[in-house]
């Protein structure tokens, strides 16, 4: 639902979730399994499929995030193409 605010909204509100309910560890570890996909630049499971997506999702609307966006967006692509078998690995 955050990511229908505007920026400044939606930045604001981050911040005070975050003041009141501390980090999030599950965003947390979330981005840093991004990360790694990103890194390694291909999504390899289903499991990896799914924190993409709701990771792309969350990127509010912001030209400063569109190229991360549209990464994101031809990874989850690639794999839909073509989806690894689990002996694929």
């Amino acid at each position: 639902m955050m990511a229908g605010l505007p920026r400044t909204s939606g930045d604001a509100l981050r911040r005070e979730l975050r003041a009141r309910f501390g980090p999030d560890r599950e965003e947390e570890r979330d981005r840093q399994t991004v990360a790694k996909i990103r890194a390694r630049g291909r999504i390899r499971s289903e499991r990896e499929y799914r924190i993409v997506q709701q990771y792309a999702d969350s990127i509010p609307a912001n030209p400063d995030d569109q190229e991360e966006f549209l990464t994101l967006g031809a990874m989850l692509d690639a794999y839909m193409a073509a989806p690894e078998l689990p002996n694929d690995r």
